[in-house]
């Protein structure tokens, strides 16, 4: 009998915290074969594992991490910890994104001699170009140097960092989702049409533009309501006052009783099952979980084509609409599209579905992803 290889998955926020590379780690740590045994380290700035769960070798282990000192260190202490216990049943290391603790491992696994693999999460934020441009050269070389073999959610992110891994494995397997959680619906015609919106609450997720279209289209006369499904504030790069700004003009105008949001929830499907439309007007994504959730469950989907990114989940008009000016006046005219013939939407909706199950569907993913953990 084979003793299963132990793959250790390294993301920051893990179920119950909703991100997108949290969901993906759980995605393959819940649908690996038995050839395979999971693990996984969450950073959080909410949950903690104890010192107790290290040492009965618990497959999920939660490190804390805070913005001061001490609880840096702490956090490097139970790293080191965690590899002196876990060493030995681990053989693959998969990084989903990059934060300051991947180079932490990295300089472990020069005793730890682990196979390391590296999954960009977001185009200009962990995609290699952008980390060439954000770290010291020297700490980027030993970064790239370390890694074994590269995971690109698209082509167009493969072919930018092809200059910096010419002689390194490197494969484009999209994002894959559970069709059974976002199960298919068949949308009725109804008084008041649901537009949602799903991401932090951030410029650089542009709510306020969502808000902006949303109050065009009730000028003009629809019967809307808006829900959006996000943090409103976050401890890094993402917060800033968007919220603030959206409930101001949504006073001022007297929307605000229109306006639905969902700072947290464990089950974003019920929210997407209850909508008509999804916008995501995002201005940067690797290749966004959601959109795939939403096309899932049949939604009509209008998204921003995020330096061509988009093109590889959407084909445009056929399954959704790509918004190729991010623009207010853009998105104005998708929704009114789709809010205007009953017809665009329900091909938009039939389609995205038919289009998940053939691509992204975790029976389609994940062997691609083992073959990957057996080759390397």
């Amino acid at each position: 009998m084979h003793k299963k290889r132990g793959v250790l998955l390294v993301t920051g926020g893990y179920y119950p915290e909703i991100n997108g590379g949290g969901l993906q780690v759980r995605l393959i740590k819940n649908n690996l074969s038995n050839k395979f045994k999971a693990y996984v380290i969450s950073f959080s700035n909410k949950i903690e594992s104890s010192i107790s769960d290290f040492f009965y070798k618990k497959s999920i282990i939660r490190i804390i991490i805070k913005k001061n000192i001490f609880n840096t260190l702490l956090a490097v202490l139970k790293i080191i910890l965690y590899f002196a216990i876990y060493s030995n049943k681990i053989n693959i290391i998969h990084f989903r994104g990059y934060s300051r603790k991947v180079i932490l491992i990295c300089i472990l696994n020069i005793i730890l001699n682990k196979k390391i693999i590296y999954a960009p999460t977001s185009y200009l934020h962990d995609d290699l170009e952008s980390l060439k441009k954000k770290l010291n050269p020297i700490i980027f070389k030993f970064f790239i140097n370390s890694v074994n073999c590269y995971i690109f959610m698209s082509p167009i992110l493969l072919n930018s960092s092809k200059k910096f891994i010419k002689n390194v494995p490197s494969h484009v397997i999209q994002n894959m989702v559970n069709i059974n959680q976002y199960s298919y619906v068949l949308r009725k015609s109804k008084e008041t049409i649901n537009i949602l919106t799903i991401g932090f609450l951030s410029e650089i997720k542009n709510s306020y533009l969502t808000y902006q279209v949303f109050k065009k289209l009730i000028k003009d006369g629809y019967n809307l309501s808006l829900t959006y499904v996000g943090k409103k504030k976050f401890d890094y790069y993402l917060s800033d006052n968007t919220y603030e700004k959206i409930i101001k003009n949504a006073k001022n105008h007297n929307l605000l009783n229109k306006i639905n949001f969902i700072f947290e929830t464990a089950e974003p499907e019920v929210y997407l099952h209850r909508a008509d439309i999804f916008i995501f007007p995002s201005k940067t994504e690797g290749l966004a979980n959601v959109i795939l959730e939403a096309m899932s469950t049949g939604l009509p989907t209008v998204i921003h084509n995020i330096n061509n990114l988009s093109e590889f989940i959407v084909e445009n008009e056929k399954d959704g609409l790509i918004v190729r000016n991010n623009n207010l006046e853009s998105y104005y005219k998708c929704i009114k599209k789709i809010l205007d013939s009953p017809t665009v939407r329900k091909n938009l909706s039939i389609n995205a579905r038919k289009k998940v199950l053939k691509k992204f569907a975790v029976g389609v993913v994940m062997p691609e992803i083992e073959n990957i953990y057996d080759k390397i």
